[in-house]
């Protein structure tokens, strides 16, 4: 066997001494659904850096939901291919230390969707093209990003916090040098759902096998994960368990609370205490009623 056994003779390799601008440009300018998409998120993405305020950040997932809407409608896509829930008034938390405010869902300056290696895919029809779906009250930290290479599913009130990254592209690390791994297209990266109150930390990287982020539950700060987040639980780095979280799951699920009841509670570490206490106190009731079911 020769290694000219293992070429891909589909693939053709072009000499040139030099390039000259509109042939640089020309995958951006070519009509497919695929370079549309990339135009929605680069044009969201630039007015996305210019935002000076809360109304601006508002503004820029607006025009997103819009430009979604109209590229599904163009492509005739179904209707609930992009959704996007940035309905609801800004609501104003006042304490008595101060206030500060729970803004619908928005991109904070310089937070932005990107389509990965785009121009490797100029052949993609629109349906391959990934679905977003994000709920109310989700916030985009500031220069946090989504790289959109599978579809994407994002909850109510979830918190990107800034400089976290969510990856959903690979590049064959074991089978091909630095060089040859930059021209791995876009791949079809298995979706990722991150579910209702999740919080991913600052500058956290959640990785391509990350498929979901649990309710409620929390990446520390600054951790590369990889693998399914449970609901009601801390992770750290490579997605390590610190804590699981039952009084929230018992906060959540029994009582449902909405996202007012949530930001109605001031301490969090007095809550999980007390519900210890009444736990411990009534555990063997719990237990007797599991094992008589």
């Amino acid at each position: 066997m020769e290694i000219k056994d293992f070429f891909d003779t589909k693939i053709n390799i072009v000499k040139k001494e030099q390039v000259d601008k509109d042939e640089l440009l020309k995958p951006f300018n070519n009509e497919s659904p695929i370079v549309d998409f990339n135009n929605v998120l680069k044009k969201t993405r630039s007015l996305s850096n210019k935002s000076e305020n809360v109304l601006d950040e508002m503004k820029v997932m607006n025009y997103f939901k819009e430009q979604l809407s109209e590229y599904a409608i163009k492509y005739q896509l179904d209707s609930n291919y992009f959704l996007i829930n940035n309905s609801g008034p800004i609501l104003v938390v006042k304490t008595k230390q101060g206030q500060h405010y729970i803004k619908p869902t928005h991109f904070e300056r310089g937070a932005y969707f990107s389509s990965p290696h785009f121009d490797h895919e100029l052949n993609y029809s629109a349906t391959q093209v990934p679905k977003i779906k994000i709920g109310k009250y989700t916030r985009f930290g500031q220069n946090s990003a989504v790289n959109v290479g599978a579809n994407i599913t994002i909850g109510d009130c979830v918190w990107l916090a800034p400089g976290s990254i969510l990856l959903r592209q690979e590049h064959d690390a074991y089978g091909q040098p630095s060089i040859g791994a930059r021209t791995v297209s876009m791949t079809n990266q298995p979706s990722i759902k991150i579910a209702d109150f999740a919080w991913v930390g600052r500058d956290v990287i959640v990785g391509w096998s990350a498929g979901y982020i649990g309710k409620a539950s929390i990446v520390g700060a600054r951790s590369f994960i990889n693998k399914w987040v449970g609901d009601y639980s801390i992770v750290g780095d490579h997605s390590k368990i610190l804590k699981y979280l039952p009084f929230k799951a018992y906060l959540f699920e029994y009582f449902a609370p909405t996202l007012e009841d949530v930001l109605r509670i001031s301490d969090w570490q007095r809550v999980e205490k007390q519900w210890t206490i009444f736990y411990k106190q009534h555990a063997e009731d719990y237990e007797k009623g599991f094992l008589e079911s």
